[in-house]
């Protein structure tokens, strides 16, 4: 087979026969409905060929430079896994996929290794979808092999999207997840459902997960995470999460944890400064009527709104003594913002006017004595 420096569809027509590839019609005809699409971005394919016609495509396969995905479903990694290395090297690789697919120890180590010259990627997901029935009799992984191979992600500086589901992760996993996040600055969502995370694990996750100001989706759904480790994974969360998912796990009274996070009561800038953003934490059944209600809240779009709202039901006596401080031209603007925001707390909002109003009479006959004494009376 003469080589070429790059290769697309019709070259690699040109180079073998489909007959030749395959072994089957139904796999040939898969191959021809392959060689149709002009532009090679995107190579997934289910058939089953012969060991030869593996080996030839991926050699040719790894002469291109265009190639920017990668996906693999419900397949046997072990027959291939090693022939990556080219495709890798010579391509930009974005996406890479792994759905359902079997990985051995030394497959999920050859693949992993790979992830390192990956400098490009932006989306790595792999699962075992056999979880999702109970079914792990063909998973070979365990928490001492994930924990050696994560280090190699530590090259992929582009990562938005990372999902590593039913790997059987735990304690030394998510200590080397929480040593290769500080280099994911542009994380977006990670999704580790089904793992072995307990909140030990959690604790250690959420440390790394600091410098990810981007993340805006977390999944720990199918843990072993408890009341306790749900307390310290909201000390440690992002603030930037919009949508957490903590479903199934081992999680009882401690939903409450979230109220502090949501909405601080120890003071009104507190209020202020809490997360407006997080809308959901996942489906459960025993949330508290609280955490819900401010759940609901951080769906308004206007998030100083939200803000606000959340200052006036939590802090039904406003201290407006700070505001006393500052010239009395500051009435209407306290008037402005009660108006707009109090609509529903009438009382609340003429008590506080009230207070305010209350006071100007000892501000003003303290200016008043100053202004006398200026003037030696």
């Amino acid at each position: 087979m003469t080589p070429t420096k790059t290769l697309n569809v019709d070259a690699l027509a040109q180079t073998m026969s489909i007959d030749d590839m395959a072994e089957d019609e139904l796999n040939r005809g898969t191959l021809r409905l392959l060689g149709q699409q002009k532009t090679q971005r995107n190579m997934a394919t289910t058939v089953q060929c012969s060991e030869q016609s593996i080996d030839r495509f991926f050699e040719d396969l790894g002469r291109c430079c265009h190639v920017k995905k990668l996906r693999f479903d419900d397949a046997d990694l072990t027959e291939f896994v090693d022939k990556l290395g080219p495709v890798v090297t010579n391509n930009d690789i974005t996406n890479f996929f792994s759905d359902g697919s079997y990985l051995g120890v030394s497959e999920v180590n050859a693949l992993f290794n790979t992830f390192s010259d990956m400098k490009s990627l932006e989306h790595l997901e792999i699962s075992y979808d056999h979880y999702d029935i109970g079914d792990d009799s063909d998973n070979d992984l365990d928490d001492d092999i994930m924990a050696r191979c994560i280090p190699s992600l530590e090259a992929c500086t582009c990562m938005q999207r990372l999902i590593l589901k039913d790997m059987r992760m735990s304690s030394k996993s998510s200590a080397a997840l929480s040593a290769i996040f500080p280099h994911m600055a542009g994380l977006q969502e990670l999704d580790l459902t089904g793992n072995l995370f307990d909140g030990n694990c959690v604790q250690s996750l959420a440390r790394g997960l600091v410098e990810c100001r981007s993340l805006r989706t977390l999944n720990l759904s199918r843990n072993r995470i408890g009341d306790d480790g749900l307390a310290m994974l909201i000390q440690g969360l992002p603030t930037s999460i919009v949508s957490l998912d903590l479903s199934r796990n081992e999680i009882e009274t401690g939903w409450n944890a979230f109220l502090p996070f949501l909405c601080n009561p120890t003071s009104i800038n507190a209020t202020h400064g809490s997360n407006h953003i997080l809308l959901c934490v996942g489906y459960t059944a025993n949330i508290s009527r609280d955490v819900i209600t401010m759940l609901r809240l951080n769906f308004g779009k206007d998030k100083s709104h939200v803000a606000a709202k959340k200052i006036l039901q939590t802090h039904r006596h406003l201290d407006m003594r700070p505001l006393f401080d500052r010239e009395l031209d500051l009435l209407p603007r306290v008037v402005a913002w009660l108006e707009r925001f109090a609509d529903s707390r009438p009382d609340l909002k003429l008590s506080s006017i009230f207070d305010f109003v209350r006071a100007m009479p000892m501000k003003v006959v303290g200016e008043k004595g100053k202004e006398l004494r200026r003037n030696g009376l």
